[in-house]
């Protein structure tokens, strides 16, 4: 393999990790610094899964970037907890999965689920304990610390990391494409776009609603993904879930579940 496409690999993915730092930080949560969901976590996780564990320095490069300026200890807390997490992971997910095998995300969907949880529970553990020895927030406040953090990581690895890993399969070709009659046209998939595109719409301008139509419209986009996962292709399913996914997380990250379902937001903005 050329060093050209490693370090093209490495400057994607570390892009994108920073990417999700700042998304990720424009959800921080109260002051013990956890973010509602820690979108890095799936970056990192898929890029040793998918690449090999030598890919590992992005992560604290990308960390050091990202941190700039906070205090070192606190900086080393995070790129302790968010690259040893995703290193073992990821080599538990290599040494019982065939990554290479174009089924495999179908196939391993519970093992992927399982190393998700491995690597929440591992960067959790390292994370909570380490700020909570740095004085960050008392110790009272140390359960609540884990639990964000264990969640935060573990829905930002099933939320990116299918689409990534399928998106690199595709991209190396080893996911058969199949016949043309096998999937839909492309007037149903613009169709599905289309209806996505108006149900995120929909959602983003109904905080005037009342509460129980609010909740009842977050049915819209988890029926159009069923549509998705029964029509389209796994890769095609995966990154709409992350689209739709970002967008939902962003629009309660910042605040807006709470406008809309006329509740006070327990996490304001700072």
């Amino acid at each position: 393999m050329g060093t050209s496409l490693v370090a093209l690999r490495l400057l994607v993915f570390g892009l994108l990790y920073v990417a999700g730092d700042w998304l990720g930080e424009r959800m921080i949560l109260g002051p013990d610094r956890i973010t509602l969901i820690w979108l890095p976590a799936g970056v990192s996780f898929a890029a040793l899964a998918l690449y090999g564990r030598r890919y590992w320095p992005f992560i604290p490069v990308a960390e050091f970037i990202v941190q700039w300026g906070e205090p070192g200890t606190f900086v080393a807390v995070t790129v302790a907890a968010n690259t040893v997490s995703a290193y073992l992971a990821a080599s538990v997910l290599r040494k019982w999965v065939n990554v290479d095998d174009e089924r495999f995300v179908t196939r391993s969907g519970y093992l992927l689920i399982a190393t998700a949880l491995l690597l929440a529970l591992v960067s959790a553990l390292i994370g909570a304990v380490g700020l909570y020895a740095i004085g960050f927030f008392p110790k009272e406040a140390f359960e609540a610390a884990f639990f964000k953090w264990m969640v935060a990581n573990f829905f930002g690895v099933l939320l990116v990391s299918p689409a990534v890993l399928l998106l690199g399969q595709v991209r190396a070709g080893q996911v058969q494409q199949g016949d043309a009659g096998e999937w839909p046209a492309r007037a149903e998939g613009l169709a599905w776009m289309a209806a996505m595109l108006l149900a995120l719409t929909i959602l983003m301008s109904s905080d005037r609603a009342t509460s129980d139509y609010v909740l009842g419209l977050t049915s819209l986009p988890l029926a159009l993904l069923i549509w998705s996962a029964l029509r389209f292709k796994p890769w095609q399913t995966a990154l709409a879930s992350l689209i739709v996914g970002l967008a939902l997380s962003t629009l309660a990250g910042l605040g807006w579940a709470w406008r809309a379902l006329r509740c006070p937001n327990p996490w304001p903005m700072r």
